[in-house]
């Protein structure tokens, strides 16, 4: 059965309808009483619906406003709009704390590693950035449309300027906070390899790297755009972002172009940051067991085995928050997850994702005890600075009121004494 019959929009050839981004083409056949034969109409669907609608949006709000239509929850819709705004907060002041750190020279966050991590606060800085100023437009929009008008929207994105530069640009901050890790993992495997040559490392080689990072996760974030046939950025109107999917006749093609993608710019550098992280425990473990036996260097095996586990963590929530959307988008091309039952799982674990973009600050404050005092300096020192700005502007607004009623009640002959002869 059709689960819609939509127009097809008169700037669209109906038959590139079936190759638009997030359009599934589904069949209605109807059995005619007079001669008993079968009609099969073939009509269009937007592929999931937004997360506070139900499953009968397509043909209930067709034509009405979601603000207005019945099958949609305001109540939800304003929680979801809370909960996107309270993690851009969330992302924008924990990431904007350690660049201020780093820039003060607080903390921490000094020598390379200070580097590498104020880089990747500012990969994470641009997470809050795109929450701000393309989610909540376009949710915003989203919601004060009608579903007609959300699906010509997503057929006049299908690889527009506006639907490169924003798939782009979300796929530049998720490469770029990945390679940041990968990146820190390389720089600790050769601080505990080869440890006399790390130390000589100076701070241009460093920035050196993280030039480097930042150009290959440009470099991964384009290149999508460089099979247009077979993958395609358009919008989604289910996380009310630009996003890269495949052409809807692709889900019964060929995933080899999607598959080449997602092992270049994800697979290939998250098994590369795991491997050098084992082989950095590897080497850690036959050091801590020369120094244990010749009963030295017990400082320095304590630090190795805390950046060691600051590093496994940071790791490992970044495995916890990005693995359910990449389950999800399995299941999804896999057809385990249908037009009727994405969008919930899809929503979460997307934005459970972006939320890695503050969980390294909050593992820099469980873990690292200088963060945590550079953090509590910074804010009892702005309290003290607060309280001495407002005492010494009262004291001056004391002073100059006594001088000012002294001046008045002291008599002018007081104030210009005249000479006598």
């Amino acid at each position: 059965m059709s689960r819609a019959i939509l127009p097809r929009p008169s700037p669209t050839p109906p038959s590139l309808v079936p190759y638009i981004v997030n359009i599934i083409a589904t069949e209605n056949t109807v059995t005619s009483l007079g001669n008993n034969s079968n009609i099969t109409t073939t009509s269009y669907v937007l592929f999931g619906h937004p997360p506070f609608c139900s499953q009968s949006v397509s043909t209930v709000c067709q034509n009405v406003t979601l603000n207005r239509c019945k099958d949609c929850s305001m109540v939800g819709a304003g929680l979801f709009c809370l909960a996107v705004v309270i993690l851009g907060l969330a992302i924008v002041t924990a990431n904007s704390l350690v660049v201020w750190l780093f820039l003060t020279g607080k903390s921490t966050f000094t020598g390379s590693y200070g580097k590498i991590k104020m880089s990747l606060a500012i990969a994470d800085l641009m997470t809050g950035i795109q929450i701000f100023f393309v989610v909540l437009p376009h949710f915003n929009w989203t919601i004060n449309s009608t579903y007609q008008q959300i699906f010509d929207r997503t057929i006049s994105f299908q690889n527009s300027p506006n639907a490169a530069v924003g798939g782009v640009f979300y796929l530049f901050i998720f490469t770029s906070s990945l390679y940041h890790l990968v990146f820190l993992a390389l720089q600790r495997f050769c601080a505990i390899k080869w440890p006399i040559m790390y130390q000589q490392q100076d701070s241009k080689k460093v920035y050196a790297g993280l030039a480097g990072v930042w150009v290959i996760a440009f470099v991964s974030a384009v290149s999508p755009t460089w099979f247009p046939q077979s993958l395609a950025f358009g919008y989604q109107h289910i996380i009310f972002m630009f996003y890269l999917s495949q052409p809807s006749t692709g889900r019964n093609g060929s995933f080899i172009p999607l598959i080449l993608v997602m092992l270049c710019i994800y697979i290939f550098p998250f098994l590369l940051m795991n491997s050098f992280t084992i082989a950095a425990r590897y080497y850690m473990m036959r050091y801590n067991k020369k120094s244990a036996a010749l009963r030295s260097n017990e400082n320095t095996r304590k630090r190795d085995n805390m950046v060691f586990v600051t590093m496994a963590t940071m790791q490992m929530a970044y495995v916890v928050t990005a693995m359910p959307l990449l389950i999800v988008i399995i299941m999804s091309y896999s057809s385990a997850l249908d037009n009727n039952t994405v969008s919930i799982p899809f929503v979460v674990g997307f934005y459970l994702s972006m939320s890695n973009s503050f969980v390294n600050v909050i593992i820099y404050s469980v873990m690292d005890k200088k963060f945590r005092n550079a953090v509590k300096d910074l804010c009892v020192n702005n309290r003290v600075m607060r309280f001495v700005t407002r005492h010494r502007k009262n004291t001056t607004s004391i002073e100059q009121l006594d001088k000012d009623i002294r001046s008045r009640n002291t008599p002018k002959s007081d104030q210009h004494p005249s000479t006598s002869v």
